[in-house]
């Protein structure tokens, strides 16, 4: 940051017309947690956009500093050992929960898929197996699938140090192989998210290694040698961040907040999408993502008992639902043009040079 030229207004932020300048920047994925924040918001105590330039450039000094010296000691490395240990994983940030994920797909799942079979039986048998894996990883109602993918998930915290359950049988204390933690959190719901997408992007890499093709990656988080605290700017906020500041309003010219209905409506819809693919951000929306939400809501009834509303939506496909009223065009096109919304309202806001090329496939999924 302070070795680089930054834009005039980078990481500035006014609260309200004539208002104080704050310094507002999204702390680097590999430190965030080691820092103790994922993101840094400073008054920096003038109205003056000139001095809050100079007092944002002196700021970004010494924050590189920190964070250079954070990564000189393995702090951040120390900071996820401690959270492991303590076996709190409601703890874990969102860029710790990303590098445990991209650490196993360096470390795993990309050597195994790009290991080549001595003969070509042994070809068509590994394809055989990763085209079977691929199938019931990518389909989030598949059982075996996320069975799959929850025993990877597991298995990564281990690797990381996490604690393992224990069951007493008789005298003996015998250790069961899974882990002690919560999955009733919301990071382990996201963590798994996370694995299934590395867990596609693996079969996908395998698959094109053992058939001699030529390998593009799919997903941005798994692409080549990643830097994943640079991918947290370029690919934007996660959508639930998005939606937060969509409902602040305010943040840009000639807008304001929606009403608390329609902001009801519009964390019904996030809550939806993040439930068939995950908290992801903004420019992870893929085409192909927004189809697939596009295909599940209009499937969903219009009204629904308690018991089935409760459900997250891949489970909820899975019941029989042909008792229920269809919903109708006119709602579901409101899904889609909340959520449109939110993504332009997050490429608007944005001072980076990659908002430009963030999708926004939404409005294409109207009925």
């Amino acid at each position: 940051m302070s070795g680089e030229i930054v834009p005039a207004d980078a990481y500035l932020h006014q609260r309200g017309k004539g208002g104080v300048f704050y310094l507002n920047m999204r702390v680097p994925a590999d430190v965030a947690a080691a820092f103790g924040a994922a993101k840094v918001l400073v008054s920096l105590k003038t109205k003056s956009r000139v001095e809050a330039r100079k007092l944002r450039n002196i700021k970004l000094g010494e924050l590189e500093t920190t964070f250079d010296e954070l990564r000189r000691t393995g702090k951040a490395e120390q900071a996820l050992a401690d959270k492991a240990v303590g076996r709190d994983i409601s703890k874990l940030s969102r860029a710790e929960l990303e590098r445990l994920v991209t650490g196993y797909y360096r470390d795993v799942l990309r050597p195994a898929a790009v290991i080549l079979p001595v003969d070509g039986e042994d070809r068509d048998e590994l394809v055989a197996g990763w085209n079977d894996t691929l199938s019931h990883v990518a389909d989030r109602r598949d059982e075996e699938g996320n069975e799959r993918v929850q025993s990877t998930t597991d298995h990564i915290l281990l690797r990381a140090g996490w604690p393992s359950t224990r069951s007493k049988v008789g005298t003996i204390v015998r250790h069961l192989p899974t882990v002690d933690v919560d999955r009733t959190a919301e990071q382990y719901g996201a963590l798994l998210d996370l694995v299934r997408r590395g867990s596609v992007e693996g079969s996908r890499l395998a698959l094109a290694e053992l058939k001699g093709e030529a390998f593009t990656p799919a997903d941005p988080l798994f692409a080549g040698e990643f830097n994943l605290a640079e991918a947290t700017d370029k690919l934007g906020p996660l959508l639930s961040e998005a939606l937060a500041a969509w409902k602040e309003g305010g943040g840009l010219r000639g807008s304001r907040k929606p009403r608390e209905l329609t902001a009801m409506e519009a964390a019904s819809a996030v809550k939806r999408f993040t439930e068939l693919h995950g908290d992801i951000r903004v420019g992870e929306i893929t085409k192909k993502r927004v189809q697939e939400f596009a295909a599940a809501i209009s499937a969903m009834p219009a009204r629904l008992p308690k018991k089935l509303a409760k459900l997250a939506l891949p489970e909820l496909l899975r019941e029989d639902l042909s008792g229920f009223p269809t919903r109708a065009p006119a709602t579901i096109n409101k899904t889609s043009q909340l959520l449109a919304a939110i993504v332009e309202d997050a490429r608007k806001r944005s001072q980076l040079e990659e908002a430009a090329g963030w999708p926004n496939h939404f409005p294409a999924a109207r009925i």
